[in-house]
């Protein structure tokens, strides 16, 4: 489908992993519920 020389287009955003990322924190307000 797509060749070597074109990039993915999903590989071309800035959709992967920032070295900014926010660290998990275990106070987030939760809302609504689970079945």
């Amino acid at each position: 489908m797509y060749g070597p020389p074109r990039p993915l287009h999903y590989l071309s955003g800035n959709f992967g992993p920032v070295p900014t990322e926010t660290p998990p924190v275990t106070d987030l307000p939760i809302t609504g519920h689970l079945p």
